[in-house]
């Protein structure tokens, strides 16, 4: 088991970067970093759910934005 600290700066970590989006094609790279993320803690099934949820709107978000203008 990792350490608390090290999953609270993980946690912060990928939600700054999901936060950050700006464009469509950061997503991938965005899915990419919450795989990296579920494979070190495989125990924090709850933040890697709210993560891929966020991803997915702000996915969303970011092709209205794009496509819809």
């Amino acid at each position: 088991m990792k350490s608390p600290e090290l999953q609270i700066i993980a946690q912060n970590k990928v939600s700054d970067i999901i936060g950050n989006l700006t464009t469509i094609d950061d997503c991938g790279y965005a899915s990419n970093v919450i795989d990296f993320y579920q494979k070190d803690f495989p125990e924090d099934k709850e933040f890697t759910q709210q993560m891929r949820d966020f991803l997915c709107d702000r996915t969303f978000e970011l092709y209205n934005k794009r496509y819809n203008s």
